[in-house]
């Protein structure tokens, strides 16, 4: 869920924890807790070994073995399990899930399969499924083919845009692009079958993460370009105007990132020497800098992390972020109200715990 947080420990147990929304939005369930809560998975369906676990606002996701992917409550589509082996009858080939990802209301899955083909399912208002349609899609089917997308090797998933790296290290990106979060250089319509980001043609993109209305890359010549809504000065240009091509994040460039993570209101970097530094608006403290500042997007402001410690990992949520630290703990910072931090209280935290 947005407002909370799953992880996934070494014997493939699943702790969850935050605020629990019923499959009806206009439906709430009680909280499912404050403090990490252990999952017990339908027996009938439950995996031997759970490889991943992704979840959504109406949609949660897990890749669960080599060829098989479990579902559960989802807003358009409800799954319960997925033998990827048999979908299609039209193909003997076995279909491989290599990585899945969910947005607001739909879900997609890359598989190393059929060149590394996308399957996407769930509702499409903004062509965010990338068939060409708007068409909501029950069942997972391959996104339209695109003649210049050559094998996509990896996906992001945002609340309604999508986009894809290709094995030319090429960005394309579909969906919704009300802030320009599509890179096309405009912000009206939705792009309904994925494009190519032209701006950043000649650039070798490694990594993309996508947030509600804007998108963040990070390219092969250790460049952060970020695009879309910056209304809090998400993008780290230095300003708060709307972008609706990649603007370069400033105040990096002595300094090597690995990986970078987008929220509502922040965007947040991983570099190689494990610091982090968030950027953007930090009204309950997604800044994780031990201070209540908020300069909306001026600077960097670096996470204060347990002493000795550094970051493995990151990932950024609608108002908070976790991380993963070097001996292997979780940490995590920022808005609290549903208990998203899993610890054990409501109280909004301003640096990593």
């Amino acid at each position: 869920n947005i407002l909370g947080g799953s992880v996934i420990k070494t014997n493939g147990e699943v702790n969850v924890w935050g605020f629990n929304l019923d499959k009806n939005p206009r439906q709430v369930k009680a909280s499912i807790g404050i403090v990490p809560q252990e999952v017990t998975l339908d027996p009938f369906f439950s995996p031997k070994n759970l490889l991943e676990l992704q979840a959504g606002t109406y949609s949660s996701t897990s890749s669960v073995s080599l060829n098989t992917i479990e579902f559960d409550y989802g807003f358009e589509g409800r799954i319960s399990s997925m033998n990827l082996g048999s979908i299609f009858t039209q193909t003997s080939e076995s279909l491989l899930p290599s990585d899945v990802q969910v947005g607001y209301d739909h879900s997609c899955l890359l598989t190393n399969e059929l060149e590394n083909r996308i399957m996407c399912w769930g509702r499409d208002g903004y062509g965010q499924l990338g068939y060409g349609s708007t068409t909501t899609y029950r069942n997972p089917s391959f996104t339209t083919s695109n003649t210049n997308m050559k094998n996509p090797v990896s996906i992001s998933v945002g609340d309604f845009h999508t986009c894809s790296i290709d094995e030319n290290m090429e960005l394309y990106c579909w969906g919704h692009n009300n802030y320009g979060q599509i890179g096309r250089g405009t912000s009206s319509g939705s792009v309904l079958t994925p494009e190519r980001v032209k701006v950043l043609t000649g650039s070798s993109v490694l990594q993309v993460s996508l947030s509600s209305s804007h998108s963040c890359a990070l390219t092969s010549e250790l460049t952060i370009y970020c695009w879309g809504q910056n209304n809090n000065g998400q993008l780290g240009d230095g300003t708060t105007v709307t972008r609706t091509v990649p603007v370069a994040l400033r105040g990096i460039s002595d300094m090597i990132p690995v990986m970078v993570s987008t929220g509502y209101y922040t965007t947040c970097i991983l570099f190689i020497n494990g610091s982090v530094g968030c950027i953007g608006n930090s009204p309950q403290g997604q800044y994780g800098d031990g201070l209540f500042s908020n300069d909306a997007g001026n600077e960097l402001h670096w996470v204060q992390f347990p002493i000795g410690r550094h970051a493995i990992s990151l990932d950024v949520g609608y108002g908070h972020s976790c991380a993963i630290l070097d001996d292997q703990s979780l940490v995590c910072w920022g808005s609290n109200r549903h208990g998203q931090l899993g610890t054990g209280t409501a109280t909004n935290e301003h640096q990593a715990i």
